[in-house]
């Protein structure tokens, strides 16, 4: 079961490498982590198509990935270590169960490995930099969602032109292919990476304090 997850895991995180195309490796880098074992969310960043219960199913495989595959059960005066065990392996028990769960995992296999591999599909990446410290990745097709990575400049933000406005601008003037053809539809990722909020101080060690937002189009 431990393998069988760590292959759920190896799967996603290659489709999001995909679909981080095109961004700085130090955002990658950080929402790697920040997914960490989410096998639901990992999917769904993915654009796999999961039932309810795939979703479950994925929530199983995490489970086990963290602590039911990996740690020793404890026996308590209340439980046996055979009881527990059981217990655990109960969720997997049956051959449909694992069956089930095997079938998940190629059928994940099976969506990245189409990831910008159609030819009738294909994979376009545009980047674009605004001013010194700003960008807009936009990434259209692969048999993902349209997406915009973005990040204001200083300058804009010190203009007051941080705005979806200014990026609607860019692809209107043609300097983001497709992207006005597409704008309703993306999803817009805005990178704060290494940012201070406002009335956030720095912490001790010199680090900013980073986040990330998601916001519908």
């Amino acid at each position: 079961m431990l393998l069988l997850g760590y292959a759920m895991e190896m799967f996603l995180k290659a489709g999001l490498s995909k679909a981080y195309a095109g961004c700085p490796e130090t955002l990658f880098d950080r929402d790697l982590r920040r997914y960490s074992h989410n096998f639901k969310e990992l999917a769904k960043a993915v654009a796999f198509e999961a039932t309810v219960q795939d979703k479950q199913d994925l929530n199983t495989l995490r489970e086990m990935v963290l602590y039911d595959a990996r740690y020793p059960v404890k026996p308590d005066a209340q439980n046996t270590a055979i009881e527990l065990q059981t217990e655990r392996a109960s969720v997997i028990w049956s051959k449909a169960e694992f069956t089930r769960l095997r079938h998940l995992v190629l059928r994940v296999k099976a969506h990245v490995s189409k990831i910008d591999r159609d030819s009738m599909n294909p994979c376009s990446v545009t980047s674009i930099e605004m001013d010194d410290d700003g960008y807009v990745v936009y990434r259209v097709g692969g048999w993902l969602p349209p997406r915009v990575t973005y990040r204001f400049s200083t300058a804009q933000i010190a203009a007051g032109a941080s705005t979806r406005e200014s990026l609607k601008a860019l692809a209107e003037a043609g300097q983001l292919a497709l992207l006005g053809h597409y704008w309703g539809q993306a999803e817009f990722f805005e990178d704060d990476l290494g940012r201070v909020p406002k009335n956030e101080p720095v912490a001790p060690d010199g680090r900013k304090a980073i986040r990330r937002r998601k916001r519908s189009a």
